[in-house]
């Protein structure tokens, strides 16, 4: 399952985000649904919070909007070996994902 490989990214301040962390917890319980709508919200409000990004491709419901979540993340830690390693796990499991499309993650926070 994506959220035991996802489960060790944490970066440091963001812990304290309450309804980011209420996020998590809703995805870790596999109520992916309320987990979306709570990380959703804390990326209206922060786009380029590396976390909610990770956590929000756990609770997508399939494997190209995991993927569009972690090349976010990606692009906002470009350096980051963690986000590098999923993300390419993820395209090794289904190397036929379409290329990612900036933006398109952000219209389901329209």
């Amino acid at each position: 399952m994506p959220e035991k490989r996802l489960a060790k990214f944490t970066f440091t301040g963001e812990e304290e985000l309450p309804e980011l962390q209420r996020g998590i917890q809703a995805a870790k319980s596999e109520r992916y649904e309320e987990a979306r709508r709570m990380i959703v919200g804390v990326l209206k409000r922060d786009p380029s919070n590396v976390t909610a990004w990770l956590w929000l491709a756990v609770c997508m419901p399939d494997r190209y909007r995991r993927v569009e979540c972690l090349q976010s993340a990606l692009e906002i830690q470009p350096d980051n070996p963690l986000i590098r390693k999923a993300l390419d796990r993820m395209l090794e499991e289904q190397p036929s994902v379409s290329p990612f499309v900036k933006g398109t993650m952000f219209a389901l926070m329209a």
